[in-house]
């Protein structure tokens, strides 16, 4: 998970290349989702550092998450694993829609193509 431009990011490919990212056990990463979505405002108030503000360690320490036994958290993804495929499919479709709209757009503004 990554937070950036004020979106988290959830790695399905199960590694990271950064030294500003902090990672979950791929077990939990999509348990704490949804805390991590509500507390990145209050995290990112937070941050120090005049030229490239970070959340330190410190802070991170002291905000802690509590993660159930592994037979709740196990039920918890039989609930919800649906949900996120349709989160994970909506957003790659945004994606795909955003690159046709900004392929199509200049060429419907120059003329090129004409909708009928």
């Amino acid at each position: 998970m990554m937070y950036y431009n004020n979106k988290i990011n959830v790695n399905l490919l199960g590694y990271t290349v950064s030294t500003s990212t902090a990672s979950a056990r791929a077990e939990v990463s999509l348990y704490i989702y949804p805390y991590l979505k509500n507390e990145i405002p209050r995290l990112m108030s937070l941050r120090t550092g005049p030229q490239q503000p970070h959340i330190n360690k410190g802070i991170v320490d002291a905000s802690p998450i509590i993660l159930p036994p592994d037979e709740i958290l196990q039920r918890y993804y039989k609930n919800v694993d649906a949900l996120f495929e349709k989160i994970y499919n909506v957003a790659f479709q945004n994606r795909d829609l955003i690159q046709l709209r900004d392929w199509l757009l200049p060429m419907l503004m120059n003329g090129q193509i004409t909708v009928k």
